[in-house]
C-alpha cells in the first residue's frame, strides 16, 4: 500500500534513477564535448557507445562536426554552440527501448532544433544519453551556413541568422525541463510496472517544497527534513543501496573525467593561441610596415623569402642548386632590409607599431587570464573530490594518449589530498582519544568503582562527615 508518497518498507519495488543536468558549451569545449559524446578523435578507443545520431540537420551542413566547427567559427563572442544534456536511461530497459524513449522525448522538446543524440554505456551498468541542441530555432530559410550563427534580424530573416529560443535561455527552462523527462520517462515506467521517479527529489528535496506540499505550515526544519528523507526513501523504493552507489559514482565519475579533460584541452589551444601571439609581437616592426605599405613588403619581401626556403628545402640533396638558392635568399633579405630601413623611424609606422603591441598584449593577457582559470579549475576539480573518485579517474586517464601533462598534475594533486586527509584523520583520532579519556575520569568520579585506587577517596569522605558532626557536638 502507498500513502502520501511514502512506501512501506516490507514492499520491493523496482525503480530507475531520475537524473537530467544542463550545461552550455562554448568555443573550443563545444568541440571538445561533441568528440567526447560521440567518441571521435582521441575518444575513438572506447567502446562504450551504443548509439548515435543527428536531427533536423540543415542540407548546408555535412555533419554535426560541420555544424559545431561552423559554430565556432561565426557565433559572436562567448556565444553558446550548443547545451548539453545528461540523461540517465533506465538499466531495466532494452537499448532499443531506452533509444525510442529519448528520441521521443527530444522529438516532443527539440523538434525545431538541430539537436544530436549518444547513448552510452560503460561496463553495461550504466546506460546514459547526452543530447546536444543548439537554441537557435529551425525556419525553413535557406542560407549560406555560416549565416546560420549571425545575429537575426527581425525585418528581414533572410539576410540575418536564426532567431535563438527564448525558451532555452529562460530561467525556468531548467525545471520545465526536468519536469517533461519525469512524465515521459513516467509514463514507461509505469506500463512496465516500476515505480515512478520525481524531478524534484534530484537534490534530496528542497525544504520550501516540502513545506508546500504539507498541510501543516508550521512544521519545524528538523521535521521537514525527516519527512525529505522518507520520501527520498520511497522515490528509491527500497532498491540494493550498494547497486544505487555504484551506478551514481560511475556516473560521477564519467563527469569529473569530462570536466578535467575540457579544461586540459582547453589549455593546450591557449597555449598554442598564446605562441602564435609572441611570434606577432616578434615582428611588429614588419607587420606595421606591411599594413602602411598597404601589403607590399609581404607581397615583394616575405613570399619570397617562404618560397626560396621551400626550394631550398626540396633540393637537399643537389649542392650546386643550394648555393643558388641561398644566394637569392640573402639578397632578398638584404633588400628587405633596405626597405625596412626607409619606413623605420616613420611616425606613422611607429604608430601603428603601437597599436599592435597594446592589441596583441591585451590579447595574450586574456588568454593567460583564462588559461590560468583552467588550470585552478583542474586543482579544484580534484580537491572536491573524494580520493575514490579521483583514484578511478586518474586510473582511465591513463589509458587515454595525450593526457601526460594532465595526470601529471592530478597524480601532485591527488598526493597532497592524501597526505592532508592522512593529518586529518590523524588528529581526529587523536581528539576521539582524549575525549575518551575525559569521559572515563568523569565516569570514574561520578561513580567511584570499589577498588584500590577509590579507598583514598572514601577515607576523604569519612573524614570530612566525621568533622562535621564533631562541629555540632561543640555547638
Amino acid at each position: 500500500m502507498e500513502k502520501d508518497g511514502i512506501l512501506k518498507k516490507n514492499k520491493e519495488v523496482k525503480m530507475a534513477i531520475f537524473r537530467l543536468e544542463i550545461k552550455s558549451k562554448k568555443g573550443n569545449i563545444a568541440m571538445a564535448h561533441y568528440q567526447y559524446v560521440n567518441r571521435d578523435g582521441r575518444y575513438k578507443n572506447k567502446e562504450d557507445l551504443e548509439y548515435k545520431k543527428e536531427f533536423n540537420m540543415p542540407k548546408e551542413f555535412e555533419n554535426g562536426k560541420d555544424f559545431i566547427k561552423t559554430g565556432i567559427e561565426n557565433e559572436q563572442k562567448d556565444g553558446i554552440i550548443a547545451y548539453s544534456f545528461t540523461v540517465t536511461l533506465p538499466k531495466e530497459f532494452s537499448q532499443k527501448e531506452n533509444e525510442k524513449l529519448i528520441e521521443n522525448f527530444c522529438k516532443k522538446e527539440f523538434s525545431d532544433h538541430v539537436y544530436m543524440i549518444a547513448i552510452h554505456n560503460p561496463n553495461g551498468l550504466n546506460p546514459h544519453a547526452h543530447v546536444l541542441v543548439n537554441e537557435r530555432k529551425l525556419d525553413n530559410i535557406e542560407r549560406p551556413k555560416e549565416q546560420f550563427f549571425k545575429r537575426y534580424r527581425p525585418k528581414n530573416p533572410e539576410k540575418g541568422g536564426a532567431k535563438k529560443a527564448e525558451r532555452i535561455n529562460s530561467k525556468f527552462f531548467y525545471k520545465q525541463i526536468r519536469k517533461s523527462w519525469e512524465e515521459s520517462l513516467n509514463e514507461k515506467l509505469e506500463e512496465k510496472g516500476y515505480t515512478k521517479v520525481r524531478s524534484e527529489n534530484k537534490y534530496f528535496l528542497k525544504l520550501e517544497d516540502v513545506t508546500s506540499r504539507e498541510e501543516n505550515k508550521e512544521l519545524s526544519q528538523d521535521e521537514l527534513k525527516k519527512i525529505a528523507k522518507e520520501e527520498l526513501k520511497a522515490e528509491r523504493g527500497f532498491r540494493n543501496r550498494k547497486e544505487i552507489n555504484k551506478e551514481l559514482f560511475e556516473i560521477k565519475k564519467s563527469e569529473l573525467k569530462d570536466r578535467l579533460v575540457s579544461n586540459h584541452l582547453r589549455s593546450k589551444e591557449l597555449s598554442s593561441e598564446i605562441r602564435t601571439i609572441n611570434n606577432k609581437l616578434k615582428s611588429l616592426e614588419e607587420m606595421a610596415v606591411n599594413i602602411y605599405t598597404k601589403g607590399n613588403l609581404q607581397k615583394n619581401y616575405s613570399n619570397k623569402i617562404k618560397g626560396i626556403r621551400k626550394e631550398i628545402y626540396q633540393n637537399k640533396g643537389n649542392k650546386n642548386e643550394l648555393e643558388k638558392l641561398e644566394n637569392r635568399l640573402q639578397k632578398v633579405k638584404d633588400s628587405k632590409e633596405e626597405f625596412l630601413k626607409k619606413y623605420r623611424t616613420d611616425e606613422n609606422v611607429l604608430k601603428l607599431k603601437e597599436e599592435l603591441k597594446s592589441k596583441y598584449e591585451t590579447e595574450k593577457n586574456k588568454k593567460l587570464a583564462e588559461q590560468r582559470a583552467c588550470h585552478a579549475e583542474i586543482k579544484s576539480i580534484i580537491k572536491k573530490s573524494s580520493l575514490k573518485e579521483m583514484r578511478g579517474v586518474m586510473k582511465e586517464l591513463k589509458s587515454q594518449k595525450g593526457l601526460s601533462a594532465l595526470i601529471k598534475t592530478g597524480e601532485q594533486e591527488l598526493k597532497k589530498n592524501e597526505i592532508k586527509n592522512k593529518k586529518v584523520r590523524g588528529k581526529i583520532s587523536k581528539a576521539g582519544k582524549e575525549i575518551s579519556e575525559k569521559i572515563g575520569k568523569l565516569k570514574g568520579l561520578i561513580r567511584p568503582k570499589k577498588d584500590n585506587k577509590d579507598v583514598s577517596f572514601n577515607i576523604n569522605l569519612r573524614k570530612i562527615k566525621e568533622e562535621e558532626r564533631n562541629e555540632e557536638m561543640e555547638r
